[in-house]
């Protein structure tokens, strides 16, 4: 069970490579455009307090609240780094936008800058706002005033006549009315300067002002000679912008250059992927190992060799390139969310299944939420697929059988979807997914299902292999093997014996090919023919097989024990029963009693999932210590192995049963023989 997320993740590789020429246009088309915001209160004071619950609604990418921090983040659905932002709305009852006019000339940056947003509370607004307009009042009456002097000057010097003078004055009472009026947009703008955050100069020009001393604030600006300021500061920037303009273009090139030499490394690899073997394989690695240390910031480059990490065992460093993944893709929510399930992988395949669930569920509700902005996305909908396939096999390992199944059935609507709208594409997801499902239906006792998810998974597979055998062999062999041992439960010999050969017959070629990739994959398929001939008492040929398994998962497990103690327990519960099958019941003995150490390991860090297997586990080696004559240690198996089936997650009620009758059948025996010893010393003292 540890194994069934690499042959995804392996794929995945292979495919990200394969199609590594066109890798940079894909990854184009499906990005966002993520801009981070923090809303402040604007109170007059130098340091400026967050805000929350403020409702932000802006064109292309919907409505966002602010939080506790202020914080909030705008995902685009189309536009780029660049382009306008258009604010619809900002609002908050009881509060207004401040700096009105850097919002109304917002783009998203392109260095990830977070953008501003100032509200003021909308009494204190209006204070400052009566404040210039009285300020503005008091200077128009002033003027006014000296205009009407001198027109009473001119009056009295005889320059002009009553008439003359009392037509004058209206006139130039409705012309001072009529500014005032007009004065109003700029006395709002007035009212808008951030005074946290502007320079010395004009700080004095705004004392002045609130003074209502013009003459002195125009005389300052004057003075400043701001006309050859501008002058000068539009030929720098000129400058600046021609220097710019060629660093882009050096930096263009530059780009299409470093992509061009990616492209070759991608082609290397693809290389070595084609020829095969232990030693090509370690440059893969090594070489993908070098591309993600080169350039931290390339998310897929990081993502590509954690998935080759993880799929080889190596969770250490799986997990640290998935966190530089992370790192890497912050802002983005669509690689958030592919890190997330990336990571989750990691947990499940060392049996943190909570966390697992946890990494799965926070992908989920970021793909969820993208989905809404963009519900024609099929990459969004593959990934929630991919996601919901990860949390059922994680459920289905707890034992909660309901959810698995409810998001099994689900993502493989999924699936569907997506391959009547592009089967080439997406076939090969929903293929390995309805294995995976006919797998856990297995487990589920559901043979009917399950068979016929196999057999659907094998039908597309066998497709798959003829155009594209090197890709898909190893999928196909995993799932004659899973079809073979289905068979094997049901005791349909025949058929279990066919497929798991056919199963054989691939990894014979895939192990050879790829052998670090598909070594776990194989030694269960020896397994589960060493299985087979067990029951149909070939016991040779089971050994045989049992024995390859073996070697292979002791080797595993010396490397990676917590990743393959479950299989340590697996391999050595099955010789125990070929073992016991053939009568040799203390070797039996010696294999189980491993299986049931390995399985009491797991059941200390897992309880809820490895409760029924080492019950399992215990209850045959009660049946072999019996058939040794050792009821004691047999009893105490049986009535633990009782203990573990009441406790487990999963329905237990026939082997709870047959256990509590083994019980009952050693103290019949022990009675028995104890009667027969009596005898026996009656008759040697007669």
């Amino acid at each position: 069970m540890q194994q069934r997320n690499n042959i995804v993740i392996i794929q995945q590789i292979l495919f990200l490579l394969v199609l590594s020429l066109c890798s940079s246009a894909i990854s184009e088309t499906y990005a966002q455009s993520i801009q981070k915001g923090i809303v402040y209160e604007y109170d007059g004071v130098e340091k400026k307090t967050p805000l929350a619950n403020v409702e932000i609604i802006v064109t292309n990418a919907g409505s966002t609240v602010s939080d506790s921090e202020g914080r909030f983040t705008l995902k685009f659905r189309t536009l780029k780094p660049g382009d306008r932002i258009v604010v619809r709305r900002v609002e908050k009852l009881g509060y207004e936008i401040f700096n009105t006019e850097v919002v109304s000339q917002l783009v998203i940056t392109r260095d990830g800058e977070p953008i501003s947003i100032l509200m003021c509370k909308s009494e204190m607004l209006k204070t400052m706002r009566d404040q210039y307009t009285q300020i503005a009042r008091d200077r128009y009456y002033q003027l006014l005033e000296i205009e009407q002097q001198a027109l009473k000057d001119n009056l009295d010097d005889g320059k002009i006549s009553m008439d003359e003078f009392e037509h004058k004055v209206a006139e130039l009472q409705r012309q001072y009315e009529d500014k005032l009026e007009d004065i109003d947009n700029y006395i709002d703008r007035f009212t808008r300067i951030d005074r946290t955050n502007i320079s010395k100069f004009d700080k004095n020009i705004l004392n002045l002002i609130n003074t209502g001393r013009f003459d002195e604030a125009v005389k300052l600006y004057e003075n400043e000679n701001l006309i050859d300021s501008y002058r000068s500061e539009i030929k720098d920037f000129q400058q600046l912008t021609i220097a710019e303009r060629k660093i882009i273009k050096a930096a263009e090139k530059k780009k299409a250059d470093m992509e061009a030499v990616k492209r070759s490394i991608h082609r290397h690899v693809n290389l070595l992927w084609m020829a095969g073997g232990r030693k090509n394989f370690k440059r893969i690695v090594n070489l993908l190992h070098d591309v993600a240390d080169a350039n931290p910031k390339d998310v897929q480059s990081q993502i590509e060799y954690a998935d080759i990490a993880l799929a080889t065992d190596n969770l250490q460093d799986a997990n640290i390139y998935y966190e530089k993944a992370f790192a890497a893709a912050k802002g983005d929510a669509v690689n958030e969310a592919i890190v997330h399930i990336k990571k989750g992988e990691t947990y499940y395949k060392n049996n943190q299944l909570d966390l697992g669930i946890d990494e799965y569920s926070l992908a989920k509700h970021e793909l969820d939420s993208l989905i809404k902005l963009q519900p024609n996305s099929s990459s969004y909908h593959l990934y929630k697929a991919k996601v919901q396939i990860n949390m059922a096999m994680a459920y289905g390992r707890q034992g909660h059988q309901d959810k698995a199944k409810i998001l099994f059935d689900d993502a493989l609507s999924l699936y569907e979807a997506l391959v009547e709208h592009d089967p080439e594409t997406y076939i090969h997801n929903y293929a390995y997914s309805m294995m995976l499902y006919g797998k856990e239906l297995t487990i589920y006792n559901d043979s009917v299902n399950a068979k016929l998810n196999l057999n659907k998974a094998i039908s597309i597979y066998e497709s798959l292999y003829e155009s594209s055998p090197q890709i898909f062999s190893g999928s196909l062999a995993i799932a004659y093997s899973w079809l073979g041992e289905l068979y094997r439960t049901q005791n349909n010999y025949t058929d279990a014996e066919v497929n798991l050969k056919r199963s054989s017959q691939l990894f014979d070629d895939v192990y050879k090919m790829h052998p670090d990739l598909y070594i776990s994959e194989y030694a269960e398929c020896h397994q589960n023919l060493g299985k087979l001939y067990s029951w149909k008492g070939r016991y040779k040929s089971a050994i045989k097989h049992l024995n390859i398994a073996d070697s292979v998962y002791t080797e595993l497990f010396t490397q990676h024990p917590d990743l393959y103690r479950e299989k340590m327990a697996e391999i050595n519960l099955n010789k125990g029963t070929l073992y016991w099958f053939s009568g040799d019941y203390n070797k039996a003995v010696t294999h189980d009693s491993i299986s049931v150490k390995r399985y009491e390991e797991l059941y200390d860090i897992s309880s809820s999932t490895f409760g029924y297997e080492l019950g399992h586990s215990l209850y045959y080696l009660g049946n072999a210590y019996l058939q040794i004559g050792k009821y004691s240690n047999a009893n105490k198996c049986y009535l633990r192995a009782e203990d573990y089936y009441k406790g487990s997650a999963f329905e237990s009620r026939d082997r709870n049963n047959r256990a509590m009758r083994q019980t009952e059948i050693i103290s019949e025996v022990q009675e028995k023989r104890k009667t027969s010893i009596f005898r026996k010393k009656k008759k040697l003292r007669t």
